[in-house]
């Protein structure tokens, strides 16, 4: 109970799941989502508000610029 109680808070304070894996002694990543991998729920939540909150900012403190090279459209499906 104490080393599932462990790692239960240490995801909960964000450490890494590779962290997590070595701490706790699996033999791989697999093994860790395996037990843990529930308890990583909402995390996508932070990542995306994260990388939201990055992307802008960098158009407050830089000017957009024109990609350097030209423009190739992308495949429609």
């Amino acid at each position: 109970d104490l080393r599932h109680t462990h790692a239960a808070l240490a995801i909960n304070e964000g450490v890494h799941a590779k962290v997590l894996q070595a701490r706790m002694g699996h033999s791989s990543i697999t093994v860790t989502m395996d037990v843990y991998g529930g308890l990583f729920a909402g995390f996508d939540e932070g990542v995306a508000t994260a990388l939201d909150d990055a992307f802008s900012a960098s158009f407050v403190s830089e000017p957009c610029q024109k990609p350097a090279g030209d423009v190739v459209a992308l495949p429609t499906k």
